[in-house]
C-alpha cells in the first residue's frame, strides 16, 4: 500500500521549509561565489542581503568516460584543488536508481571550482555526448533547494512586488571591440520596451534612454 502524503506535508513543501519571508529575488555573483537576496520588506523597504551555499550537482557513473584518463591518483589531486566532496546516494539496489544519478558532487569552495573539476578531467557537463550523466542546476536554483527558501513567500498581492528585467543585446563578448545595439525592458505593471541603438552614437544613447526609463 502506497504512503499517503499529508496535505501539511504538501504545504510545507510548496511554501519552502525555511520561514525568511519578503524575498523578491535571488542573484548569484561568480567571482566571489555570494549569493544576495533581495526582500522587499513591507516596513522597511527594499533590503539587499548577502548569503553562501555550498554549490553541488548530481552525477553518474563515469567509469567509461575516460575521466581524468582513468586515473585516481589525478582526481584525488584535482579533488583537494577544487574542494570537491563526493557522497554516494543511497540506492537500495535499485536497478534504476543504479543507473541514474547516484552520486552528489559538492564543492566548498565555489560553483566555478565545480564545474572546472569536472573539464579538467576532460568532461563538460553541457555537452551533447556526456550530458545525460550530469543534472546540474543554476546557482540561484541550488540555493534555494539547498536553503528550503521561497520566493515570494508572505506577500499575499503579487501585484504589489515591482518585477523589472531587461535584456542587452551586443554585436558579441568583447568590450573593446563590441557594441550593444539593442535593450529590451520589461516590467509586471505593464512596460515592455526596446530600445534600439541606431546611428553614430547609438550606443551612447540607449545607454542614455536605458537609464531615464
Amino acid at each position: 500500500m502506497k504512503e499517503v502524503i499529508s496535505q501539511e506535508v504538501i504545504e510545507n513543501f510548496l511554501n519552502g521549509g525555511d520561514p525568511e519571508e519578503f524575498i523578491v529575488g535571488v542573484e548569484y555573483d561568480y567571482p566571489t561565489n555570494t549569493i544576495y537576496k533581495i526582500i522587499q520588506d513591507p516596513e522597511k523597504g527594499k533590503i539587499i542581503k548577502s548569503d553562501s551555499f555550498t554549490p553541488f550537482m548530481w552525477v553518474g557513473d563515469l567509469t567509461d568516460l575516460n575521466f581524468y584518463n582513468n586515473s585516481k591518483a589525478m582526481q584525488k589531486r584535482r579533488m583537494g584543488e577544487f574542494g570537491i566532496i563526493i557522497e554516494k546516494l543511497e540506492t537500495h539496489g535499485d536497478e534504476r536508481l543504479e543507473s541514474g544519478m547516484k552520486f552528489l558532487v559538492k564543492s566548498i569552495k565555489s560553483y566555478t571550482d565545480l564545474i572546472s573539476f569536472f573539464r579538467m578531467g576532460g568532461l563538460n557537463p553541457w555537452d551533447e555526448k556526456v550530458r545525460h550523466n550530469f543534472t546540474v542546476l543554476s546557482p540561484v536554483e541550488q540555493y534555494l533547494v539547498q536553503t528550503k527558501k521561497r520566493l515570494f513567500k508572505g506577500i499575499d498581492e503579487y501585484s504589489g512586488v515591482n518585477r523589472f528585467v531587461f535584456d542587452i543585446e551586443t554585436t558579441g563578448l568583447d568590450p573593446e571591440t563590441c557594441i550593444i545595439i539593442l535593450i529590451g525592458v520589461k516590467d509586471n505593471r505593464g512596460l515592455n520596451i526596446t530600445i534600439p541603438a541606431f546611428g553614430e552614437d547609438g550606443e551612447k544613447n540607449v545607454l542614455r534612454d536605458f537609464f531615464n526609463i
